[in-house]
């Protein structure tokens, strides 16, 4: 060992030079010391090397995992699985969301069939603002492979100060919404749509008139859904509807396969009621106001009274005189719901008749024979009451032959 002060050779182990008397140990812990500070410096750089390569490597790979192609590809995968909560994250719903709940929006994923998919070509486009993801894919029980592309925009703000956000364009998400969606039924009617029940608070009142109701829903999803409407008398129609931007009204009909066969025996029976009050009276020459078991509203009598008058008319001017009829049975044939919400009724009607007649000896004869014509009645329903409305078709020719 060699002093530091003067460079006299010591013996191994010794504490103080031979020679000035210098302290030899702190010479041998400073190189200790030396040694051991390389090692950590080595270590330091060491670990700062693999911290930078990490970093490196994580911003390529996040942002990688962030790119328009993978972006797309999460949202693929999502329709792929019928990720109903991933998916439903992707729709930005402004206003009322009753009707466009995640439960509702499973029915749209139950009928996705895509199976398989391949990303071919991604494009930019607005100085690198937009993307544009081309896929292939392949739906269930097919081969035939299909094309689309998914949109994608570029977040004003970076994700974590560094990152381009791109996010699933609207379009492609709230195309699946349609807003604003119209619903026209009668008066009263209770609406269902997609199970939920449209309340008062969706009723246009502006739009609405004294016949009918109009429901304004906001936000509907752009499937095939189910919509019930039940009418005061008790009738329930159940329809499919697949609203679209097109296609955004649904205005209620009604079929006879919606009316139960009670309800049905009860109408042909006031149909029957009415038809021969209406030809009784006019055999009678009677007045309108003095017809009696007609049920009519009001403000809706003048029509009634105007047809009833005209039929008076033209079965005076026949050759042959009606003197009596009996209607034996009235069959429903169709029924519709006209553009006031009126259930108007198309029926065949058989009926036995008399008539009265000059021969061509200028003697009167009689003649009974049996008959048939379709005839329409038109009702409003209020409180389950039946309102006769119009009548069209009356049939006023009455043959001896």
């Amino acid at each position: 060992m060699y002093c530091n002060e003067c460079g006299t050779k010591n013996k191994k182990g010794a504490l103080f030079c031979e020679e000035c008397g210098k302290n030899l140990k702190r010479k041998k812990e400073m190189v200790k010391a030396k040694k051991e500070t390389s090692k950590k410096n080595k270590y330091m750089i060491g670990t700062m090397i693999i911290i930078v390569i990490s970093l490196i490597v994580g911003f390529y790979s996040l942002s990688y995992m962030l790119s328009p192609k993978k972006v797309a590809e999460r949202y693929m995968d999502a329709i792929v699985n019928g990720d109903t909560s991933k998916l439903y994250s992707y729709l930005e719903i402004e206003g009322d969301k009753t009707f466009v709940t995640k439960e509702i929006y499973q029915k749209l994923l139950e009928k996705n069939k895509i199976v398989n998919y391949h990303v071919t070509d991604v494009e930019y486009g607005n100085n690198k603002l937009t993307a544009s993801v081309a896929f292939v894919y392949t739906e269930e029980d097919s081969s035939v492979e299909k094309s689309m592309r998914i949109s994608l925009i570029k977040q004003k703000k970076k994700w974590l100060l560094f990152f381009d956000d791109w996010k699933i364009s609207t379009s492609e998400t709230n195309d699946k919404i349609v807003e604003d969606f119209k619903i026209v039924v009668p008066k009263n009617a209770k609406v269902t749509y997609a199970g939920v029940e449209v309340k008062e608070k969706y009723l246009d009142k502006n739009k609405s008139t004294e016949t009918t109701d109009v429901y304004i829903l906001e936000n509907v999803f752009r499937t095939s859904t189910t919509i019930m409407v039940e009418l005061e008398n008790g009738y329930q129609i159940e329809d499919e509807v697949t609203p679209n931007i097109y296609r955004n009204t649904y205005t209620a009909n009604i079929s006879l396969s919606d009316i139960i066969k009670e309800e049905q025996e009860k109408v042909a029976t006031l149909i029957k009621n009415d038809l021969s009050v209406l030809y009784e009276g006019a055999i009678q020459d009677k007045t309108f106001e003095a017809l009696d078991n007609l049920n009519i509203e009001k403000e809706n009598s003048a029509t009634i009274e105007k047809k009833y008058n005209l039929l008076k008319e033209k079965l005076k001017q026949s050759y042959n005189t009606l003197t009596s009829i009996e209607f034996t049975n009235i069959t429903l044939s169709s029924v519709k719901l006209d553009e006031n919400g009126y259930l108007e009724f198309r029926f065949k009607s058989n009926y036995q008749y008399s008539v009265q007649y000059l021969d061509s000896s200028s003697q009167e004869q009689v003649k009974t024979l049996k008959s048939y014509t379709y005839m329409n009645l038109s009702y409003n329903i209020k409180n389950k009451t039946y309102y006769l409305i119009d009548a069209n078709n009356l049939e006023d020719h009455f043959s001896r032959n």
